[in-house]
């Protein structure tokens, strides 16, 4: 399917707008095949693509850090996806954008810094991102993976009684019924 679209882009002549959505796809699909290095390398260009299309402080530029960030980080490169992070919130920041974008980079940008055991840098990401969700009302799911940072970082720090209200919340977000009982049990498990 991804290959004939591909064809029908390049037949239509190749506008850049199309080869970046074609782009995107090939990236998210790579991903979700599990092929790292591909779906970063699809980001990467579609990342380059999008800022030479409409300049690099536009917030249309965002989603395309974002993907390129997960990437990266997937691939075991945090510190390089911490600067792509923190330029979203800047982006962000200077529109006066918030809610469930400015969330998502914030918890993101909380894992990537727990993967270079930077537990307080974390956590203060993932505690401004649970404040973000609580106003805006995201999918259990997102707030989720929030809290669930939040524990992380706390456990880092030595303060496991402090995890244990976020860890509570996490684990009710959880056992929720449209949500995965594998990530549910795994939570339980860090109650007990």
């Amino acid at each position: 399917v991804l290959d004939r679209a591909h064809e029908l882009v390049v037949r239509a002549g190749n506008p850049e707008q199309l080869a970046i959505i074609d782009e995107q796809d090939r990236g998210a699909f790579a991903l979700q095949q599990g092929r790292l290095d591909e779906a970063y390398a699809a980001y990467r260009s579609v990342r380059e693509r999008t800022e030479r299309l409409v300049g690099p402080d536009n917030p249309g530029l965002t989603t395309s850090l974002a993907n390129e960030a997960v990437a990266l980080v997937l691939l075991g490169k945090p510190a390089d996806a911490v600067p792509m992070y923190r330029r979203i919130l800047a982006i962000d920041a200077s529109i006066g954008r918030s809610g469930n974008s400015e969330a998502f980079a914030r918890f993101s940008l909380g894992r990537a810094l727990r993967l270079l055991d930077k537990p307080a840098e974390a956590l203060t990401e993932d505690e401004h991102a649970v404040e973000i969700y609580d106003r805006v009302q995201p999918p259990s799911k997102w707030i989720d993976e929030a809290l669930t940072g939040e524990v992380e970082d706390l456990l880092a720090l030595g303060r496991a009684h402090d995890a244990i209200a976020p860890l509570e919340r996490a684990f009710a977000v959880r056992s929720m019924a449209d949500d995965d009982v594998e990530i549910t049990g795994e939570i339980r498990d860090k109650l007990i």
